[in-house]
């Protein structure tokens, strides 16, 4: 009997046990709501500041669920949802926050945070780019984004300027990637690809720093491919650009080198140490 009794006692014992592991987190969540949204997202716009992200989520989705939310609270939490993802690592959370953006453009487009927002959606797609080795689809997207912003915003705007120094930076993607494919093209002398590489580098990307250098293994490619009007054209115009550039003194010695070659109508052999089979 005594053993039956106690044995009794185990499923009350247990029903508690799982009673208080419900009730506990229940409680502790319940200390966290509030019903002044307004002190929970500055609750949450702290725990941004603090990069503690998933608690700023957590508490962020606790807003609204006692007094509803105001008007003029309601962007507020929107982008305070997406700057908490974007700030963490991973693409899940670039992907979540681009659209959390997006969706704040979408109900806010004449908010004084919508140029924010816009600005956040390249810098998401910006994010999202490969590297140059690679395809090249969000640097594309992220230069026609940052693009119609500056074309958009007049010259004042803080975020026309801020728009400008990330188009460069899609930019440069983009232009890195050129000058690999060309590298790559030059390598294996195809050089076709490489002047069609090479010649939407310098005429697309005028900001790039590989540009000067571009020009010269242009001209090198050209004259390997036995076009010295255009490898001289490709010369000249370096020049003109980049006069004091520090390729300024070896795009001389191959201007030189074309042109005697022009004059003796001699051999068409690589030129130089910057024609055929010659890297970038």
């Amino acid at each position: 009997m005594l053993k039956i009794q106690s044995g009794a006692r185990w499923p009350l014992r247990i029903s508690l046990v799982v009673a208080f592991a419900f009730i506990i987190p229940g409680c502790h969540r319940q200390s966290r709501l509030s019903d002044d949204n307004d002190v929970l997202y500055r609750r949450a716009r702290q725990n941004i500041a603090d990069r503690r992200f998933m608690q700023a989520i957590r508490v962020l989705g606790d807003v609204g669920l006692i007094t509803p939310i105001s008007d003029e609270l309601d962007p507020k939490i929107k982008l305070a949802l997406a700057d908490a993802h974007f700030y963490q690592p991973g693409t899940v959370n670039v992907v979540e926050a681009q659209s959390r953006y997006e969706q704040f453009i979408s109900f806010y487009p004449t908010h004084d945070s919508a140029f924010y927002a816009k600005f956040q959606v390249g810098a998401c797609l910006l994010r999202q780019a490969e590297s140059p080795e690679n395809d090249q689809e969000y640097s594309v997207r992220a230069t026609r984004h940052f693009q119609q912003m500056v074309a958009e915003l007049p010259d004042e705007n803080p975020w026309r300027r801020a728009a400008q120094t990330m188009l460069i930076k899609a930019q440069e993607n983009l232009a890195e990637h050129e000058w690999l494919v060309a590298k790559y093209y030059s390598d294996h002398e195809k050089w076709a690809g490489a002047i069609e590489r090479l010649t939407r580098l310098v005429d697309s990307y005028s900001g790039s720093a590989r540009r000067e250098e571009a020009f010269l293994s242009l001209a090198r490619a050209l004259v390997a491919a036995g076009d010295l009007d255009g490898a001289s054209a490709a010369i000249e115009r370096m020049l003109r650009e980049y006069p004091d550039g520090p390729w300024a003194a070896t795009a001389q010695v191959l201007r030189d080198e074309i042109t005697s070659e022009r004059v003796s109508q001699g051999s068409r052999a690589p030129l130089g140490d910057g024609a055929a089979g010659a890297s970038f």
